[in-house]
């Protein structure tokens, strides 16, 4: 089973679901904080340490822009 998010919540609140995919498909609009919060309304940083949290899980997964 695979799973796309945008990983804009909180992790631990995701983390338990996530572990039981087989697979992780997620987003990041804009690698720049500033480019992102005027393109999408929303800063990043949340984004970018979820994907670096998605690591420690051990599934695999893919970021897409």
């Amino acid at each position: 089973m695979a799973v796309e998010t945008n990983l804009c919540f909180s992790f631990d609140y995701a983390k338990e679901l996530l572990s039981k995919v087989d697979f992780i498909m997620c987003d990041l609009k804009i690698w720049n904080e500033e480019e992102h919060a005027k393109y999408t309304g929303a800063v990043n940083s949340k984004i970018i340490d979820n994907i670096k949290k998605l690591d420690e899980l051990n599934i695999p997964f893919i970021v897409r822009t």
